[in-house]
């Protein structure tokens, strides 16, 4: 170049220092640039992916709370389909119904945690219900906010997330009880919903990534069809068993603790307290689930859990003596023959659970507690907080103590309170769900820790703590009535009527003794109406804006025909919650009790409307049309139900059971056979196939079925008597007798049964047999009519001579017939029967008569024709003894 052009060159470069720049850039910085350039272009166009997918309305809403009415939030139904997907039916929440700005002074509680926390099976009487009264009680000028967010089946990664939600929402305190389902809820080893992550960071990132619409889209687009179509409880996780040596353990453990850390430190954000607490569980009166070594596919036969050999199940069954007569013997001569067993099986749950039992009856609760307690932590469906999980709470509430955390061992807390300090029946309705004692002692035990952290301006320093409100004040504030108890019972046999709890040890004695429990509120009930009334409306005056006591009033007086008070506490409740199909469904009720059927139906569509899943409010809608004799219109609804979810239990069974009803059983038999399969210990598909088999003259089929059920649960007399009905119909005779025979040991004053019982016995020609029995069931009950009607029968026809009496017969015959002032056409038939057989058949043929007027006053035509048929013989001078020859 020569030298005027580059001083021209060098002059232009002064001019424009950014030419220089720009030739001295270096590759890595070009690289560098040119990757936040594409960053920022995706991030842009993510973010418009984002805003128009929301736009457009795709996908859903994450948040656990969102807008009610105004000023409020309540609970998202669709919140738990980012962990268990959109397929299953929704999670029940507790009803939610909180000021999104905390009033001014209140003192605002977040409880938090799975169906333990929430109160399965009644929300209505959870813990935090019975610790809001005794706060309210102990600072009546005071206002406390306890909001329960719990949830069933979830554990603590969607815990977290809640908890990082309620810091928004100007808490005071958290209360965590928590701890029960972190091997089987979402991320667990026995999940059977999202599989377990050994990096949390991967965990938290793909639930990031599930809170995008963008993220849902991907999700949906990439996941496989669900296995899973329908929420089955306890019975989905039946072959995910982990055993204690599991490595997998460590892994939830580990995770359990940065969870519950994370929640300490959301908390800590915001300067509210934590009550971290230990998590209390039934060792003495549940036995493990599962056990190793164990051949049962399901892990429901808890015997045949430690013997699968008949030699082996010999062995338990002598161990637990009696346990057939509802009595749990675990003698402590058992003691060295189970340690010598454990000695063989060292991880066997059930045998340390026998060996603790047997401890305890030695006296021994110390050796109990440890045994009990290995028991537990051996089981291989892992419903239950283990040992390491307290141990990890613990842990946690120490490391964080500096930072307003404390620990809550309730745990410890509950055992005290317990016998010989075991934790069991006394407290708890089966493994981990409290009773309503529970409910109160849990409330108890954590009132007292909660008023040690309130500030100086509720709890003064110089005030003496105030003392928990009884059981029974809280029982006036949450109108906790006899007739609620009675639906908590009813809720739980309800929850234990499936596996694992069918054939676990106890279970046969423990759910009769909430039969007899629910029996006896029943009689009580028969007469305390007004009492009812009047613990309802105090309990709404006293706290108007408690939408649960607004919900128990609103039910009680549409039971009680008060439709129009109802849908006075429903339209409270409409008006709190205006986009909760709950309270349609809620209205329309009321309003079909009150003949409103337009309105009604307006309800109802209102309240599929707004549900997220409309196949499980329209199975609702179509049982409260059933209880109201709507059958036809329950019908078409629940074919609907059933369109939607086909492959939903619930929509079959609820199809199947109305085509039933509608004699449409060639329709409902290959529903039932479906089920089925699907759930081969179903009792009510196991009830409704044995039923619509016996009504289709499948006597095999039915008495299959009949056996499957007793075999799940034995004390069914109902369906023993069909089981019997189908053995006598395939000509079984000794074998029907025999199943009679059990029934009656059971109710001896079964009509229906013990004439059956006794035409067998006569159909085996053992008419000794018969009357004796009939004579012996007189002496004890006195005279009852089906005893005498079949005394008389016995009498008048048997051909067994020493059973023949045709005096007695008609002794007999004429007391049935003077037990009434108008007899029955059975009644006068069999007088005729043994007056024909004393020879006097005048007497016989005029009562004959009296029996058919009767009987075509009532248009009975079978009696009409069988009493033709017996006027006939009388006319022509047959005894019935010498017809039936």
């Amino acid at each position: 170049m020569s030298a005027p052009k580059k001083q021209e060159a060098t002059s232009a470069s002064r001019r424009d220092p950014l030419s220089h720049a720009q030739t001295d850039i270096s590759p890595a910085r070009k690289l560098l640039y040119a990757t936040l350039a594409t960053l920022l272009f995706l991030g842009l166009l993510l973010g418009a992916s984002e805003g128009l997918l929301r736009l457009l309305g795709v996908g859903y809403e994450t948040a656990f709370f969102v807008p009610a009415d105004s000023g409020h939030v309540t609970s998202n139904p669709r919140f738990a389909w980012r962990y268990f997907g959109k397929s299953l039916q929704p999670r029940t929440t507790n009803l939610v119904h909180m000021p999104s700005k905390k009033p001014s002074g209140a003192y605002r509680i977040f409880v938090l945690g799975g169906s333990a926390a929430m109160g399965v099976p009644s929300p209505d009487f959870s813990f935090s219900r019975f610790l809001e009264a005794m706060l309210q009680q102990a600072y009546p000028e005071q206002e406390f906010e306890v909001v329960n967010t719990a949830l069933t089946a979830i554990n603590s990664h969607v815990v977290r997330d809640i908890a990082a939600e309620c810091a928004d929402y100007e808490p005071d305190m958290f209360i965590l009880y928590l701890g029960n389902n972190e091997v089987v809820g979402p991320f667990g080893p026995a999940s059977v919903f999202e599989g377990l992550a050994d990096n949390l960071g991967l965990i938290r990132a793909s639930l990031w990534l599930k809170s995008t619409r963008l993220g849902q889209s991907i999700v949906e687009l990439t996941r496989a069809p669900p296995q899973i179509t329908d929420w089955e409880g306890m019975r989905m996780f039946l072959q995910n068993r982990i055993s204690a040596e599991d490595p997998r353990l460590a892994r939830v453990y580990r995770q359990f603790a940065a969870n519950i850390t994370a929640i300490c430190q959301a908390a800590e954000r915001v300067q509210a307290q934590v009550l971290l607490c230990t998590v209390a569980t039934n060792l003495k009166d549940s036995p493990p689930f599962a056990s190793q070594g164990a051949d049962d596919s399901e892990g429901t036969d808890a015997a045949s859990a430690v013997a699968p050999q008949a030699g082996e199940r010999k062995f338990t069954e002598q161990i637990i003596a009696g346990e057939g007569d509802q009595r749990m013997a675990f003698d402590a001569t058992w003691i060295a023959p189970l340690q010598e067993r454990i000695a063989e099986q060292p991880k066997n749950a059930l045998l340390h659970f026998l060996l603790g039992r047997c401890y305890l009856n030695a006296g021994e609760p110390g050796l109990a507690a440890e045994s009990l307690a290995q028991a537990r932590d051996l089981d291989l469906l892992r419903f239950r907080a283990d040992t390491e999980i307290n141990r990890t709470i613990r842990q946690v509430a120490r490391r964080e103590a500096d930072h307003g955390v404390q620990l809550v061992d309730v745990e410890q807390a509950m055992a005290e309170k317990s016998l010989d300090n075991i934790l069991g029946r006394k407290h708890f309705l089966e493994h981990v769900h409290f009773n309503l004692e529970g409910q109160y002692q849990l409330a108890r035990t954590v009132f007292d820790a909660v008023v040690r952290q309130l500030p100086p301006e509720i709890q003064p320093a110089a005030r003496p703590r105030p003392e928990a409100a009884s059981f029974a004040a809280c029982a006036r504030r949450l109108a906790l009535t006899n007739l609620e108890k009675r639906g908590v019972l009813k809720a739980a046999l309800r929850l234990v009527d499936k596996p694992p709890f069918l054939g676990q040890l106890g279970h046969d004695q423990r759910c009769a003794e909430w039969r007899a429990e629910v029996k006896r509120l029943e009689e009580v009930l028969a007469a305390d109406n007004g009492a009812l009334e009047q613990a309802y409306r105090e309990a709404t005056e006293q706290a108007p804006k408690d939408l649960v006591l607004h919900l128990l009033a609103g039910r009680f007086f549409l039971a009680s025909d008060q439709t129009a008070r109802a849908l006075g506490h429903f339209r409270t409740i409409e008006a709190a919650l205006p986009e909760n199909h709950l309270s349609y469904l809620l209205l329309g009720r009321a309003l079909l009790a009150q003949g409103q059927y337009r309105e009604s139906h307006a309800s109802f569509e209102k309240a599929s409307g707004l549900a997220i899943d409309r196949a499980d409010v329209l199975s609702d809608t179509a049982n409260i049309y059933s209880e109201h004799g709507e059958l036809s219109r329950a019908l078409v609804l629940a074919r609907q139900a059933h369109a939607l979810r086909p492959d939903r239990a619930s929509t079959m069974k609820l199809l199947a059971r109305l085509q039933l009803q509608t004699q449409q059983g060639a329709a409902a038999y290959p529903l039932l056979r479906k089920l089925h399969q699907r759930r081969p210990k179903d009792l009510e598909v196991l009830e409704q196939l044995t039923l619509l088999s016996l009504q289709q003259g499948d006597n095999r089929g039915a008495a299959q079925y009949a056996k499957q059920y007793l075999s799940l649960r034995p004390e069914e007399s109902r369906l023993r008597q069909f089981y019997a009905m189908a053995l006598r119909n395939l000509g079984k005779l000794p074998e029907s007798a025999e199943q009679y025979e059990m029934i009656l040991k059971q109710v001896a004053a079964n009509k229906n049964v013990l004439k059956q019982y006794v035409q067998v016995l006569r159909a085996l020609d053992r008419d000794a047999d018969a009357l004796a029995y009939c004579q012996q069931r007189i002496a004890a009950e006195g005279e009852l009519a089906m005893l005498l009607e079949q005394l008389a029968l016995l009498r008048a026809t048997s051909r067994d001579a020493a059973v023949h009496d045709p005096a007695q017969a008609l002794e007999a015959a004429q007391q049935l017939n003077r037990l009434s002032a108008t007899p029955n056409v059975q009644a006068l038939n069999t007088l005729a029967i043994a007056q024909a057989e004393s020879g006097d058949f005048a007497s016989a043929a005029d009562t004959v008569q009296k029996a058919l007027a009767r009987a075509r006053q009532v248009g009975n035509a079978r009696a009409i024709g069988v009493l033709t048929r017996q006027l006939r013989l009388i006319e022509q001078g047959r005894k019935p003894s010498e017809a039936s020859q």
